[in-house]
């Protein structure tokens, strides 16, 4: 039998439909049952849902109905006083009536009976007569409570004032966006504006800067600014203390310029004077 070619073929494929049972379709319908568990509960929260909003919407409309039975309630009432006021005097009428039907249209006819009780009747006839009653009623349907009309009247000016405020939001956002948008390109445009200028500003002070370093006034011996505090101090490294014929004070405000270079590290021209306060090399024919 184990050389049998039938059961060499139904081993294998016997073994594989056994594994495909454990591995994959039993697995699967554990799946479908979980499924079915979960839509069963789903099925169940949907039923608590709906019976929570059913009680409210019972709670709520059951107290409209029950507002427009007490509404209903006080028009009856009023109603039925009227009519039982109206139906006391019909009574009344009909009792006078029937008096005077009996005193009157019996088979036999008491005089002195009817003439007894003449004025009892006569007063209660022209009373009857002379009582006014209401023509005008005043209890009318239509101010009866609609309170599902007023809820369905402010739901649609909810929904009017929804829209509006939609409407609003979104012109407000639009405006918004490009306010941001000028402004970001206007303090743009004042930023650029105001590097050129202060670009400029700082080209014109190094410029009048080179210009002032160009004029400025130092000692030909030793090399000091010279300003109106030390235009007439004295020299440190020209210390000649005669005053030669030929020579010149300074004091006299007779000041000889010589133009010369002086370079101090790359720097620029500088118009240099000698001290005056003390006395110049030039010749007096050199001036």
């Amino acid at each position: 039998m184990l050389n049998n070619p039938l059961f060499a073929a139904y081993k294998p494929r016997l073994t594989k439909i056994s594994q495909l049972i454990w591995s994959a379709l039993l697995p699967k319908r554990d799946q479908l049952i979980a499924q079915i568990h979960r839509i069963d509960y789903r099925n169940e929260e949907i039923k608590y849902v709906k019976t929570i909003i059913e009680r409210d919407a019972r709670a709520e409309y059951g107290g409209i109905i029950e507002r427009l039975r007490y509404a209903e309630g006080v028009k009856l009432a009023i109603l039925n006083h009227e009519i039982g006021e109206l139906q006391k005097d019909i009574e009344r009428i009909s009792e006078i009536i029937n008096n005077f039907n009996e005193l009157a249209s019996g088979q036999v006819v008491d005089p002195a009976n009817f003439m007894a009780r003449f004025q009892i009747i006569n007063e209660n006839l022209e009373y009857m007569i002379a009582k006014p009653f209401k023509v005008t009623i005043d209890v009318v349907p239509h101010d009866l409570p609609r309170e599902l009309t007023e809820i369905r009247h402010h739901l649609q000016r909810y929904r009017a004032s929804q829209a509006l405020l939609d409407f609003k939001d979104e012109v407000i956002y639009r405006l918004s966006k490009n306010a941001k948008l000028s402004t970001r390109e206007a303090i743009e445009e004042l930023e650029k504006t105001s590097s050129a200028e202060m670009a400029e500003w700082a080209k014109l002070t190094d410029k009048f800067a080179a210009q002032l370093k160009k004029y400025q006034l130092i000692c030909f011996y030793c090399g000091s600014v010279l300003d109106d505090g030390t235009v007439n101090a004295k020299c440190k490294v020209n210390n000649v203390q005669a005053v030669p014929d030929d020579c010149i004070s300074l004091s006299s405000y007779q000041i000889h310029a010589r133009s010369q270079r002086i370079h101090s590290g790359g720097s620029s021209e500088k118009l240099s004077w000698e001290c005056p306060s003390l006395l110049c090399k030039t010749k007096r024919g050199a001036l």
